[in-house]
């Protein structure tokens, strides 16, 4: 008996009329978020003293993904070739209550995706699942730049508000004052500064 291998492809974005981003304030993040239909959430987050992380995560939980690259495309409607480069992706295992695994760039790669959007082409993100089955499902996950640049402002505006130093980085200093004393010194307040 002969097998052969298929290949299915399964695309998502969100269409020109129901693409839109949002933009999420914490108290120590920010997050600029596009909902794919039928797919689930990507975008990018900055957490305070941490690089911008951009990434997709799927509503629901599906088999191991087993390759996986990020590149840039241009929309449809735009007759412009791209020059192609794919980008290193990574898989990050769940951590929250959701508990599906997210892909995601980090540090330039991610600041170099919101460029990309600020000049209307789709960051896109293509992956292969692990399957028993002899086919080899390709699944293409796209952004689309409709509606980018107002929320962008925001989202740029809520970064310019953290700090630059995250709470991890304040529980690692020791900060020493007089026994008694409301007040750091200048030797704490420099630290706090420099951390």
């Amino acid at each position: 008996m002969l097998f052969c291998k298929v290949t299915i492809a399964d695309d998502f974005q969100a269409s020109l009329n129901v693409a839109d981003w949002n933009v999420i304030k914490g108290q120590s993040s920010c997050q600029l978020q596009q909902k794919i239909p039928l797919y689930g959430t990507a975008g990018f987050t900055l957490h305070s003293g941490e690089l911008l992380r951009f990434s997709i995560r799927e509503d629901r939980f599906k088999p191991e993904i087993i390759k996986a690259s990020l590149s840039i495309e241009s929309p449809s409607w735009l007759h412009q070739a791209v020059d192609r480069k794919d980008y290193l992706v990574f898989l990050d295992e769940a951590f929250d209550d959701k508990n599906t695994p997210r892909l995601s760039v980090y540090g330039d790669v991610a600041e170099f995706m919101l460029d990309a959007l600020t000049d209307g082409l789709s960051p896109t993100f293509t992956y292969v699942r692990a399957t028993s089955l002899k086919q080899l499902p390709q699944t293409q996950v796209a952004l689309s730049a409709i509606n980018f640049s107002d929320k962008y402002q925001q989202f740029v505006n809520c970064r310019k508000d953290l700090l630059p130093y995250g709470f991890k980085d304040l529980l690692e200093k020791s900060l020493f004052f007089k026994p008694g004393s409301k007040r750091l010194n200048l030797v704490a307040l420099t630290q706090l500064r420099e951390a």
